[in-house]
């Protein structure tokens, strides 16, 4: 009897170019286009029709109908200590906007992704390679395009970094080779980054009044853990122009309603009752979160910031035991029609500004 060969977890490799032509896949053969992941698959369904006509009493036959393909993947946060585009490339996809870097000091660089109103037309190819046990891939899974629809950031106090999770709308996926992302040509692909995580010990969090000042060093907040979730509404047609043999595949997404975004705060004390208070009171926030990483040069360091300047509490949930009170405090993200003290020009829900390696428009 022979015995199948074990395929190989660890050693996959996940690969993702930014791609042109809704429903062509664009070739992740660049070593920049590599991506250190912890897991995910692109996720297929078709329903299967049956000719349900008189005179049977069970199907003989099926027709695969329409292509469902979700791919969905999560990641460690790191800085990015290269010049490969494929970490930033997710967020700027998400996020909508992105430009030409701003120079530091060489080589640090700025980038600043805003919240797009509409992130049509911005799409990547995403390729899977499956390992054997000698390293050599099995088979690649390849999405032609997908469209990347939602990005949840979370973390707690502890060792590991934070975890950025990835929601994508898909086009199909190709496992039998014969697309442009194969195994012949996945082996060119290297991980970007396998260090440089964004830990919880980098983070500060600065939150107060939104109408009040700038925020300062009197604002510094201490939560254990955040969820910042935002999802796109966003959805894609059967439009009868594309398919895949017999099936149908989804032209490209388009807004349908307003993202759901909101973020969540956890702490570790429940010492008063004055957020319960804002919240009947409906008091508005303005909050950044900085991440400070390693020195790139001089006295220039890796960062991530999110700013948000419009929260609006949605719940103030104190838990209810014996043991020590804790807080969770949940808000909507909003944006603003006049910008804020301290963040001026900042009318979307959220800026995202990194600086790093990268010197080049990871959307160009």
């Amino acid at each position: 009897m022979t015995v199948s060969t074990a395929l190989l977890g660890t050693s996959q490799v996940l690969a993702v170019k930014k791609g042109t032509a809704w429903g062509t896949s664009a070739a992740v053969m660049g070593a920049g286009d590599g991506l250190s992941y912890l897991s995910g698959v692109a996720n297929h369904s078709a329903p299967v029709y049956i000719d349900d006509s008189r005179g049977q009493v069970y199907s003989t036959d099926g027709i695969l109908g329409p292509v469902t393909c979700a791919p969905k993947y999560s990641f460690f946060l790191r800085h990015n200590s290269s010049v490969k585009v494929a970490p930033d490339l997710l967020i700027a996809l998400f996020m909508g906007t992105a430009g030409v870097p701003t120079v530091v000091t060489a080589p640090a660089n700025t980038s600043i992704y805003k919240f797009a109103k509409d992130t049509s037309g911005l799409f990547a190819s995403i390729a899977r390679g499956v390992a054997k046990l000698d390293g050599t891939f099995a088979y690649v899974e390849d999405v032609p395009s997908a469209q990347v629809v939602g990005l949840t950031i979370t973390g707690e106090a502890g060792p590991k970094p934070l975890t950025v999770e990835v929601d994508c709308i898909g086009t199909n996926k190709i496992v039998d080779g014969s697309g442009v992302n194969k195994t012949t040509t996945m082996n060119s692909v290297t991980s970007a980054e396998t260090a440089n995580g964004v830990n919880w010990s980098q983070l500060v969090f600065r939150l107060r009044s939104r109408d009040g000042v700038a925020l300062s060093g009197t604002d510094i907040i201490y939560p254990s853990k955040w969820t910042l979730n935002m999802k796109r509404s966003m959805k894609g047609d059967y439009t009868g122009q594309v398919h895949t043999g017999s099936q149908d595949i989804i032209d490209q997404p388009s807004n349908l309603d307003m993202p759901e975004l909101s973020l969540t705060l956890e702490f570790p004390i429940h010492s008063d009752n004055s957020r319960l208070a804002a919240q009947l009171a409906d008091t508005r926030y303005k909050l950044d979160v900085t991440a400070t990483g390693s020195v790139i040069t001089g006295a220039v360091k890796y960062q991530h910031m999110w700013q948000f300047p419009h929260l609006q509490l949605m719940t103030v949930n104190p838990t209810d035991d014996n043991n020590r009170l804790k807080e969770s405090l949940t808000f909507k993200i909003h944006g603003l029609s006049a910008a804020t003290a301290g963040m001026p020009g900042i009318a979307e829900p959220l800026w995202w500004t990194v600086i790093n390696k990268l010197a080049t428009n990871p959307l160009a």
